[in-house]
């Protein structure tokens, strides 16, 4: 098993000078939002990923949805969500590719500028094939499903939720739930203050809560709790 924070696979090649798409729409609605995040943005980007290797997908505050689909594109739709405009606009989502792995990260505002933090949803649709290596938020609920591994979910406070993932999968998480469903290799999940609920994987299951309860049902290998 490879490294779980290495996000390089051998699937498949380098994409080189691969094109992407960029469309921004921008309103400043008050009172949509909880809270006094009244400004808000909507990022939308479209990326070749015909020899994309992996991905990786980060923010601090915000909830992280990963789905994989029969397609041949990522599609990244990325609200943010802050007090003020100045807020707004300092807080970036940043898009990288090196070494064939699109990396997805948020970079928030000074928090001189802000009170509260903004937030920032991720929203991906990428290649069912694809190896997701990483999703992770500290505030917020995490969402992976049918897409390769071996993946790494976490999350400090919020839900994280895997179901149909081809490889292992580890899930790291201080408060909230888990839920793994369907996952063709082992699992290890790790949480404080929340419940565990696995179903249906191939390999190992090692999982762990110091305050909630644990289920775990049609694992074929060797259960740890």
């Amino acid at each position: 098993m490879a490294n779980d924070d290495d996000p390089t696979v051998g699937r498949r090649t380098v994409l080189a000078g691969a094109g992407a798409t960029l469309t921004a729409a921008v309103a400043g609605c008050a009172g949509q939002f909880s809270g006094r995040l009244n400004e808000t943005a909507t990022i939308s980007e479209t990326y070749d990923a015909t020899d994309l290797e992996g991905l990786v997908a980060e923010t601090t505050n915000g909830e992280v949805t990963v789905t994989g689909e029969d397609r041949d594109t990522v599609e990244l739709e990325a609200v943010k969500q802050a007090s003020s405009r100045e807020a707004l606009e300092a807080t970036t989502v940043d898009v990288a590719r090196e070494g064939g792995v699109l990396s997805i990260t948020v970079d928030e505002a000074d928090r001189r500028l802000t009170d509260p933090s903004p937030r920032v949803d991720l929203e991906l649709s990428v290649p069912a094939d694809l190896r997701v290596a990483r999703v992770e938020t500290v505030n917020g609920d995490v969402d992976v499903s049918g897409v390769f591994g071996p993946l790494v979910a976490r999350s400090t406070n919020g839900d994280v939720t895997t179901t149909g993932i081809n490889g292992d999968v580890t899930v790291e998480l201080v408060n909230g739930d888990v839920e793994v469903d369907g996952i063709d290799g082992s699992v290890s999940v790790e949480t404080v203050n929340g419940d565990i609920e696995v179903r249906s994987v191939t390999g190992d299951a090692t999982v762990q809560t110091t305050n909630g309860d644990v289920s775990v049902t049609d694992v074929d290998g060797t259960v740890t709790t």
